[in-house]
């Protein structure tokens, strides 16, 4: 029924809300801020300080969200999606155990989760906004769309530039492409093509509205479905 559902997705929300805190401070941890203000230069802010407890974190996290979808597919809109998308992050987790010079990749690719903390809590404040101060409202929702543009748009095609830079050095230095690590590309252009996906189906109808091609209404729906 449409309250069971409602309240599969409230648990799921609660759910992820606390067990992304974990992630976000250990993606956070892992990185000497000092350098990425200076250089931008995620793989030499890289400390790997805490990467094991960041691994199992991930891992634990994305397998146990996996396993809830699959039990409980009335928590989220798209679960089909979401359990591909878990799945493939699973075997992406292989990378930084076997090849530790990309470790800083993963920290890189993990930061989508603090645009994804903001999307949930996002979600939480608007369907309680009544009862919610304005100001978190709007801070929460500013802090989703700032986090989608500079890590979905803009740091996850950084990395894949990174990647292809990387392929092209070591087809100069060996003349071939067949190194194991070459597989990110095409892993990583999955992400990059879901971002894509969701980003045009997020801010579309925005855009359109804003130039008086859609209605205010319209656009309100497209607000809605990420919810």
């Amino acid at each position: 029924s449409k309250l069971v559902s409602v309240t599969d997705r409230d648990r799921h929300d609660i759910f992820n809300v606390v067990a992304l805190l974990p992630l976000v401070f250990l993606t956070l941890a892992n990185f000497d801020w000092e350098v990425v203000w200076a250089s931008a230069d995620a793989e030499a802010a890289w400390t790997d300080e805490y990467f094991w407890q960041y691994w199992v974190a991930t891992l634990t996290y994305f397998s146990v969200d996996a396993v809830w979808l699959w039990k409980v597919p009335t928590c989220v809109k798209s679960p089909g999606v979401i359990i591909k998308h878990h799945i493939v992050t699973l075997l992406y987790l292989a990378a930084p155990v076997l090849f530790p010079e990309f470790r800083w990749a993963m920290g890189a690719c993990l930061s989508v989760e603090i645009n994804t903390w903001f999307l949930i809590m996002r979600r939480m404040v608007y369907l309680r906004r009544e009862h919610v101060p304005g100001v978190i409202v709007e801070f929460t929702n500013a802090a989703f769309y700032a986090s989608w543009i500079a890590i979905r748009c803009v740091l996850y095609p950084m990395i894949m530039a990174i990647y292809l830079r990387k392929c092209r050095v070591a087809l100069e230095e060996t003349g071939t492409l067949m190194h194991w690590p070459v597989i990110f590309v095409p892993v990583h252009g999955i992400f990059c093509a879901l971002n894509i996906k969701w980003t045009y189906d997020l801010f579309t109808p925005l855009i359109l509205g804003w130039f008086g091609f859609g209605s205010k209404k319209t656009a309100q729906k497209s607000e809605e479905r990420m919810l």
